[in-house]
């Protein structure tokens, strides 16, 4: 039976927003969840701004769409199992990222403070989402981040306390693919998959950070 769920304007924290809920809808129902990220960022391009913030902008996003099929536990060598989820909502960012509708369509709006938020809500949702089962940063092995630009990524390594070649896959896809917002982060986790082998029982993060301003992380686990 077909139960679809929609959302839009979750931006480049999507991906990551759609895993927890995916995750928590599989767990509550024992059914298969597919979840779809579909980006068409072009749509915020403005011909007729030369403004350097307008071009800027445009030329950080592009289109990309990915897909995940998420079922329920199973055991065996290579199950990737959704642990836990957080969500945080920073007060009074609404104006850092997000869209204004004006007379000429969408219009995308980026803020330079957004490395410093970031910077601030790293430490409060890692211990958000590792304190309730007494995991240990160091017990992380991988970490699935979304790629909203090199800014970004440097921040969240100072952040983590780990070094570029940790964030490997989100590098790789910001440099094959760019940043395609909300679908980013399932590529990152598909270059992970593919390329970065994890042993049994240890630990990855998936997150983003978007509108709100938000961070959406999820705790997974290598069965």
């Amino acid at each position: 039976m077909w139960d679809g769920r929609q959302f839009f304007g979750l931006g480049c924290a999507g991906g990551a927003s759609g895993v927890s809920l995916a995750g928590a809808l599989c767990r509550a129902t024992n059914e298969r969840i597919l979840l779809v990220a579909v980006e068409l960022t072009s749509l915020t391009f403005q011909p007729n701004d030369l403004t350097p913030k307008n071009v800027v902008a445009s030329s950080l996003f592009g289109d990309g769409a990915a897909a995940l099929l998420i079922g329920p536990a199973e055991s065996g060598s290579g199950k990737l199992d959704i642990v836990r989820s957080t969500s945080l909502l920073h007060p009074d960012s609404t104006s850092l990222m997000g869209w204004h509708f004006g007379d000429s369509g969408f219009e995308v709006v980026v803020s330079e403070r957004i490395p410093s938020m970031i910077s601030e809500l790293m430490p409060r949702a890692m211990r958000s989402l590792l304190a309730e089962d007494g995991i240990l940063p160091s017990q992380v092995k991988s970490f699935i981040f979304h790629p909203g630009g090199r800014k970004v990524l440097e921040v969240c390594e100072r952040g983590l306390g780990k070094s570029s070649e940790s964030l490997f896959s989100s590098y790789e896809t910001l440099r094959l693919h760019g940043n395609m917002s909300s679908g980013t982060v399932l590529f990152v986790l598909e270059h992970v998959l593919a390329h970065e082998e994890q042993a049994p029982g240890s630990y990855g993060i998936l997150g983003a950070f978007g509108p709100g301003f938000s961070a959406e992380l999820s705790l997974l686990k290598w069965a």
